[in-house]
């Protein structure tokens, strides 16, 4: 069962998070903010912002500094599953995206 969150988040900051959340599958669950999805100026508030909301933490890449490895807390997972997702425990991954979003 999914537990409903209430997360007060823009348009713009939400979108990016589900642009993470859908491509988590491509990075074993860890997307890479700055590689398939763009590391826009506007792109880099929002993710500010998730931070802030405590949705995802990050940690720049050892080898290329200008990416981002993105993880999704506790409170990013519950989010996440409210939209829609599914996310396996067991693999500590994302297996389905949020329907309705490319």
């Amino acid at each position: 069962m999914t537990r409903s969150i209430e997360i007060l988040i823009t348009d713009g900051t939400k979108e990016l998070f589900i642009e993470l959340v859908n491509d988590s599958g491509n990075w074993s669950g860890t997307p890479l903010f700055g590689a398939n999805v763009a590391d826009t100026p506007a792109a880099k508030g929002h993710l500010t912002h998730l931070k802030k909301l405590d949705l995802v933490t990050t940690e720049v890449d050892a080898d290329d500094k200008t990416c981002s490895w993105v993880f999704f807390t506790d409170i990013g997972i519950t989010y996440a599953k409210s939209l829609g997702a599914s996310y396996d425990d067991e693999w500590s991954e994302f297996t389905s995206q949020i329907p309705g979003v490319n």
